[in-house]
C-alpha cells in the first residue's frame, strides 16, 4: 500500500530473501527506494552467496553497502490563513443561496440552512476535520446544504425555462416543418379503426403513434410539441368543385397554427374573412335547415375535422353548434360542428376551442379526397375515450348524445364530459 508517498512493506518475504536477512521489511521507502531494494532482492535470489546472510539485529555487511533510506515526514498542520479562506468561502454559499432564492416568485424555506451556515464558529469549522477543504465539505452536509442547494436551482431553472417558452410562444404562432408520414395515414384511413356504430375515427386513434422529435427543432421542444395527441376525420364524397375549393382553403389557413396553453382558437376569426381575395368561392350551405348558396359554402367540412380532432385529443371545447340538419356523408352522425360569419359580431355562430393542456398545440392538416385529416401534435398528458351512448329520432327530427372520458396524467380518476346534438333529419 502507498503510505505518504512511500511504499509499506508488510512481513510476508521468504526467509532466504536479501531483504528478510538484512531486516529491511515493514519500513517506509519512496518509490526510488523500493526500486533498489527489490533489484537487490532478485540479485540476491539468483546469486545469495555473493552476500553474507546475518540476522536482522546484527550491523549491515561492509562487502555491499546499502543506500541511504529515509523516512517521509508527516504533513505539517494547515495554517491558519487556510482555514479562513474556506471558512469564508462557506458564508459566501449562505450569501449566494440567499440571494438565489430572492429571485423565486415562491422562495424555498431555507431559513434554517442559511442561519446554520452563518452561525458556525471558525472554531467548530477547525473541529470538522483536519483538513480545510474537507472541513469546509462537512460544514455544507452538518447544515444541509447541498439538498436544500439544489431545490432551488431547480426551481431557477424551471423558471428559466418557463421564461424562454414565454419568449417562443410570443414569437412563434406556427410551424410548416411537420410533414405526417404516409404510414400513420394510412392507419387513420384503416377502416379497422373506425367505430362501427359512428363510422369515424374515435378512441382506436390513442393506438396510432407519431414522433416529431426528429425535427430537432428548438422551438418545438420548448413548447412541448413533440408528439401526435389528437386526430380528426370526415368525408366529402360527392362534393362540387366549388365545394372542395372552399374546404381545402379553409383547412389550409389552419394548418401549421400553434395554440399555446390557456389560448383560445375561435374558427370565425381564424378562416374569415369569407370573400373571393381570401380565396373563397360560392358555394352550398345549410342555413336554417335549408341549402341555399352563399361565399365560402363547404368550410364547415373543416371546422366539423377540427372539431372531432379538438375532441378526441381530450382538449377543451368552449363553444360549438352542430348543423340544423343532419349531413350523412360526414361520416359520424351527430358529430359535427357549423360555423357562420355575421354581419354583426353579436350574430356569429363560433366553435371555441381552448388549449387546457400545459404545452402548445400544432394543427396540421392533411387532404386525401374524399377524406380530411386533421392531425394535433403535443404531448400526451391524458387519456381519452369518446362515446356514442344515445341515437334517436323522432318526428323528423334526431338527437345524438355523446360521453367523453378523460384521465389526465396517472390521475387514476375519470372525468366525464357530455354533449349532444339536435339536428333535423333530410
Amino acid at each position: 500500500a502507498v503510505v505518504g508517498g512511500g511504499v509499506l512493506l508488510a512481513s510476508v518475504f521468504i526467509p532466504d530473501s536479501f531483504i528478510y536477512q538484512y531486516g529491511l521489511d515493514d519500513m517506509n521507502y519512496t518509490q526510488e527506494e523500493w526500486k533498489e531494494i527489490t533489484k537487490k532482492n532478485s540479485d540476491f535470489l539468483k546469486a545469495p552467496s555473493a552476500y553474507t546472510a546475518v540476522p536482522s539485529h546484527t550491523s549491515m555487511p561492509t562487502v555491499t553497502p546499502l543506500p541511504h533510506f529515509s523516512v517521509t515526514p508527516s504533513k505539517k498542520p494547515y495554517s491558519r490563513k487556510t482555514y479562513e479562506v474556506y471558512f469564508e468561502k462557506l458564508k459566501k454559499r449562505a450569501r449566494i443561496l440567499q440571494a438565489k432564492n430572492n429571485l423565486l416568485e415562491e422562495p424555498i424555506e431555507i431559513d434554517n440552512v442559511v442561519w446554520c451556515l452563518q452561525n458556525i464558529s471558525f472554531e467548530k469549522f477547525q473541529n470538522f476535520s483536519e483538513s480545510p477543504k474537507k472541513a469546509f465539505s462537512n460544514a455544507l452536509g452538518y447544515c444541509s446544504f447541498i439538498d436544500f442547494s439544489q431545490q432551488v436551482q431547480d426551481a431557477i431553472e424551471r423558471k428559466m425555462k418557463e421564461k424562454k417558452k414565454k419568449e417562443v410562444q410570443a414569437r412563434v404562432h406556427s410551424f410548416h416543418g411537420v410533414v405526417v408520414p404516409q404510414s400513420v395515414i394510412n392507419s387513420v384511413l384503416n377502416i379497422a379503426n373506425w367505430d362501427k356504430q359512428t363510422r369515424t375515427l374515435l378512441g382506436n386513434q390513442q393506438n396510432i403513434y407519431h414522433d416529431i422529435t426528429y425535427l430537432h427543432n428548438p422551438d418545438l421542444d420548448i413548447l412541448g410539441i413533440k408528439e401526435l395527441v389528437g386526430v380528426g376525420l370526415s368525408k366529402y364524397p360527392h362534393s362540387s368543385r366549388s365545394r372542395k375549393k372552399n374546404l381545402r382553403n379553409a383547412a389550409s389557413k389552419l394548418d401549421g397554427k400553434i395554440i399555446h396553453p390557456g389560448e383560445t382558437l375561435s374558427i370565425v376569426n381564424a378562416l374569415s374573412p369569407f370573400n373571393y381575395k381570401n380565396g373563397y368561392v360560392n358555394g352550398i350551405i345549410i342555413k336554417d335547415g335549408k341549402n341555399v348558396t352563399a361565399m365560402g359554402g363547404g368550410v364547415c367540412q373543416a371546422v366539423t375535422t377540427m372539431f372531432r380532432s379538438w375532441q378526441n385529443a381530450g382538449l377543451e371545447v368552449v363553444k360549438f353548434q352542430p348543423h340544423s340538419k343532419s349531413i350523412s356523408y360526414y361520416g359520424g352522425i351527430g358529430f359535427d360542428a357549423t360555423m357562420f360569419k355575421s354581419n354583426w359580431s353579436g350574430g356569429n355562430v363560433d366553435l371555441l376551442l381552448r388549449n387546457n393542456s400545459d404545452h402548445s398545440i400544432l394543427i396540421k392538416v392533411v387532404d386525401s379526397d374524399p377524406y380530411q385529416m386533421i392531425f394535433l401534435y403535443g404531448t400526451r398528458d391524458r387519456k381519452v375515450v369518446l362515446k356514442r351512448y344515445h341515437f334517436s329520432r323522432y318526428k323528423g327530427n334526431q338527437v345524438a348524445k355523446w360521453k367523453r372520458s378523460i384521465q389526465y396524467g396517472n390521475a387514476g380518476e375519470w372525468v366525464n364530459d357530455f354533449f349532444q346534438e339536435w339536428q333535423k333529419l333530410y
